[in-house]
């Protein structure tokens, strides 16, 4: 995520970015990555301020003008020191469609953000959400279609995905000793050599 928005602050040349995940029990939203000056955790909640519209209507937005805006909430520029001038905001949603949380940018280094812009960081926040839902738990496009390809190109009938090597290994070490329990008169030791 940190890498997306820190692409995101490059492309469209913003001072700062930070994604913004929703907090389902405390109805905030709540910022899983900031890039700029400012890297505290910072909560608000999901109907307050440019990112609570966005995030409450599912829509992306783009403000020129922020305190002429009513549903901009400036307390946060009051507690951070920080001048928002311009923002860009855009929802973020699983690979089936569910919101949760959004991305937003602020202040345009030279003049205001462009609907070009906004269509970047739209295109990005959806990359974003992807990266967001890939874990043990869920399983993303190109998980699916590998497991795919491997299962119809070799003897497996089931295929399991690891988020690093040794969790690939715990998992194969498991996997044989079931194995062994089951169809090697219960052998179930691994003895392995470094």
């Amino acid at each position: 995520l940190e890498k997306t928005v820190q692409i995101g602050c490059q492309a469209v040349q913003a001072e700062r970015g930070t994604v913004f995940l929703n907090d389902e029990k405390t109805g905030e939203l709540y910022s899983r990555v900031a890039l700029g000056n400012y890297r505290r955790e910072i909560r608000i909640l999901n109907t307050k301020g440019i990112a609570g519209w966005c995030y409450t209507n599912g829509r992306s937005e783009l403000v020129t003008i922020p305190y002429e805006d009513k549903r901009f909430a400036r307390e946060y520029d009051e507690i951070t020191g920080f001048t928002t001038q311009n923002i860009l905001c855009a929802p973020l949603r699983t690979l089936g469609g569910r919101l949760i949380g959004v991305s937003q940018f602020l202040n345009k280094r030279v003049r205001n953000f462009t609907r070009t812009d906004l269509l970047f960081i739209e295109a990005i926040t959806e990359q974003a959400a992807t990266l967001v839902q890939v874990s043990n738990q869920f399983y993303s496009v190109p998980q699916l279609q590998l497991a795919e390809i491997l299962i119809e190109n070799s003897a497996l009938d089931l295929v399991f995905f690891g988020n690093s090597g040794a969790e690939a290994n715990e998992g194969a070490m498991k996997l044989a000793r079931r194995y062994g329990k089951l169809n090697r008169d219960g052998a179930f030791e691994i003895i392995t050599a470094l």
